[in-house]
């Protein structure tokens, strides 16, 4: 009897994988409109990570558009007025083996994560906006319970307006309230895309905006993302101010950007003891995304005080690429190499805080942050067609100082220094595929395998842990 509910159970877990995943599918084909022979459909933009980035001023004098859903944006208040709604969903299976390395609750059997944002975006002329976005989050079949990230069953995610003065090439931009920002590729400063709750910020912020230079001054909290409904309040035990200011060129150009970011926080939990924490960081971005050969290089530093000690860390972070034609594939093979400080427990605090990171130091399998680490990351990314990726990368991970622990992406100790003297944590290899299906379909599927290091298996519970992962992501 009990194997037969078994196999149900597992019978039922794959329906319902099939039922989430491809009933996006199906809903593709309901919002394609018939073509229209001898109309010229408008070559319409990509949607953006941030949506509030995304202009549809345009669509005033394209209301013939590619499909249905385009017609919400740009839905006419006034003659200088107009509303543009728009959302997405994302439907995610993940499983582990061998979760937070066999420590805790295990689920073999994976579970489901899904995502749902929506939004209105209501531009005034050209000098008012405000722009308000839903979120909810949901975790099903989740041994343990969900984790923070997991779930928000409905909460406001976004709400600020925007005063803007000045023309198209030199403008300046009030814009107060709650909303998400990332500054570079988020190494201090990012949006939590690969969890199942977005992180924003309850903040006041001014952009500044001439020619090819963009500069931010901003001053907030963090937002806390809380299980239930219209719940999540700034969390008081920490805030953050900063500026910044960013030169982007043409792709084939060389970019910089320099940043200052202040943080404070009443409890800063590190491998040597929690205290206080002041720190301030600077950092430099170098940065070009030619056609042939990128780079992307940052350097940061960090000062302050923790628990009464001085704060001196560091990171440096590089990313260099090559691309050509492989197989009749167009690749670009990459190498990355980053290093952040640990703590070395003399006079100073010696630990890097990479502050707001975004979840993609360690691909979607996360098993640890920017903190105390040395890494070295070779990849391949073969683009099949227009449409479809496919990308494979190694990457090895070392203990930058032997008196720090491992932490976290949010800066949890995940193990501490203990009595070993062992440096290597072990090795992360990955394929992941990406396929375009069209402007609002993306398919992606994922494999990680963690082949635990020395510094793991003498600090048990030290198991290697694969992870899969898969899902669409639906956005209009």
């Amino acid at each position: 009897m009990r194997k037969n509910c078994i196999r149900m159970g597992r019978v039922g877990r794959w329906t319902l994988i099939n039922a989430v995943l491809l009933a996006p599918v199906a809903l593709r084909a309901q919002i394609q409109t018939s073509p229209n022979s001898g109309t010229v459909e408008p070559v319409m933009p990509a949607y953006n990570t941030f949506r509030y980035e995304e202009d549809w001023a345009f669509m005033k004098d394209h209301q013939n558009s590619g499909d249905r859903l385009d017609h919400l944006k740009y839905l006419r208040v006034s003659d200088n007025s107009y509303l543009s709604l728009g959302g997405e969903t994302r439907s995610r299976y993940e499983a582990y083996t061998k979760t937070n390395f066999g420590e805790g609750p295990q689920d073999g059997g994976g579970y489901f994560l899904q995502r749902y944002l929506l939004h209105a975006d209501l531009h005034v002329g050209s000098s008012f906006r405000t722009f308000v976005q839903l979120q909810s989050g949901i975790v099903n079949g989740r041994n343990g319970g969900p984790r923070p990230t997991d779930k928000d069953t409905l909460d406001l995610h976004q709400a600020f307006f925007d005063l803007r003065r000045g023309s198209e090439q030199r403008n300046l931009t009030l814009r107060l309230g709650r909303q998400e920002i990332a500054f570079g590729t988020g190494r201090v400063f990012g949006v939590s895309e690969g969890v199942n709750i977005r992180r924003s910020f309850d903040t006041i912020r001014l952009i500044w905006r001439r020619g090819d230079w963009t500069s931010n001054l901003a001053v907030g909290k963090l937002v806390r993302a809380k299980p239930d409904i219209f719940d999540d309040p700034p969390d008081n035990e920490q805030a953050y101010w900063g500026a910044g200011t960013a030169h982007s060129k043409s792709p084939q150009d060389l970019s910089e950007s320099f940043y200052y970011l202040g943080f404070a926080r009443k409890n800063g939990n590190f491998d040597r003891g929690t205290g206080a924490e002041t720190r301030h960081t600077f950092g430099s971005r170098l940065w070009r995304t030619g056609r042939l050969f990128d780079i992307n290089y940052e350097v940061i530093g960090q000062f302050g005080t923790w628990s009464g000690l001085p704060i001196r860390a560091w990171a440096v972070s590089t990313d260099t690429g090559f691309t050509q034609n492989l197989l009749k594939a167009k690749s670009r093979f990459g190498l990355r190499a980053d290093v952040a400080s640990g703590d070395s427990r003399r006079n100073s605090l010696g630990s890097f805080n990479p502050l707001f990171p975004s979840t993609s130091y360690t691909g979607s399998i996360a098993l640890f942050g920017p903190t105390n680490i040395v890494d070295v990351e070779p990849s391949i990314r073969l683009m099949l067609s227009r449409a479809v990726t496919l990308k494979f990368d190694t990457a090895w991970y070392w203990r930058e100082s032997l008196d720090d622990g491992l932490y976290s992406v949010d800066l949890r100790v995940i193990r501490r220094s203990g009595p070993t003297s062992a440096r290597f944590i072990g090795t992360i290899s990955s394929a992941r595929l990406d396929w375009q299906i069209d402007r609002h379909f993306s398919y992606t599927a994922m494999y990680s395998h963690f082949e635990a290091g020395e510094f793991m298996t003498k600090t048990p519970p030290g198991e290697s842990t694969d992870y899969v992962t898969t899902w669409i992501l639906f956005r209009f």
